[in-house]
This record gives structure tokens, C-alpha cells and sequence, in this order.
């Protein structure tokens, strides 16, 4: 779910002002993300972004903490998740020992 360029949006803001806010990246969130038309007509700030996901994942900030909350997670996408998804996945195929391996440039 989310926009995917600067003047798209998905969500009512009243979603956004409802629920436990999370980023990947704060800047694209604004840009080209879910926030990016609320930020711009004055519904939304970055103030009220809850983390972005590096603060939860390293535990300098929590997510939701209820289960009843709403969470949104803006996810606009930074090459280090592409990174640590390629990595993974490598690692699982190398140790079940079913990938092929390609020449990148013959």
C-alpha cells in the first residue's frame, strides 16, 4: 500500500493522524511516499512520525505498543533493504545448495 511518486497518495490523512507512523526514510516518505501530499497540504508533519525503521530495528525507538494500535509503514524503499534481501536469499539457496550461478558479464 502507499504512493509511489510526489502527488499520489493512498491513505486519508486521518488514517496517518491515527496511527503509529513508521519510515524507512524519512525524505522519501515526504517526497514520493504515503506522507507527501498530507505534508503539503498542512495535514501532516514529520514530527509525527513515530521512528523510521533503523531506530526500531536497532532499539533506539519502539514501534506500536499496544496491539490495538494502527500502524502505517511508509516504505519507499533504500537500496540496503534490496541489499539485506539479496544477501538472505543467497545465503538460504547457497546452503540448501539450489542456485545456479550467472556470469554478469561474458
Amino acid at each position: 500500500v502507499g504512493a509511489d511518486a510526489p502527488g499520489k497518495q493512498e491513505l486519508d490523512p486521518l488514517i496517518l493522524k491515527q496511527a503509529v507512523v513508521v519510515v524507512d526514510d524519512m525524505d522519501q516518505a515526504i517526497h514520493a511516499g504515503e506522507l507527501n501530499v498530507p505534508v503539503k497540504a498542512g495535514a501532516f508533519n514529520k514530527e509525527m512520525v513515530k521512528a523510521n525503521l533503523g531506530q526500531i530495528l536497532m532499539g533506539g525507538k519502539s514501534g506500536r505498543s499496544s496491539v490495538r494500535d494502527i500502524t502505517v509503514f511508509d516504505s519507499t524503499g533504500v537500496a540496503i533493504e534490496d541489499i539485506a534481501v539479496a544477501k538472505w536469499l543467497y545465503q538460504r539457496a547457497s546452503n540448501l545448495g539450489t542456485f545456479l550461478s550467472l556470469p554478469l558479464v561474458e
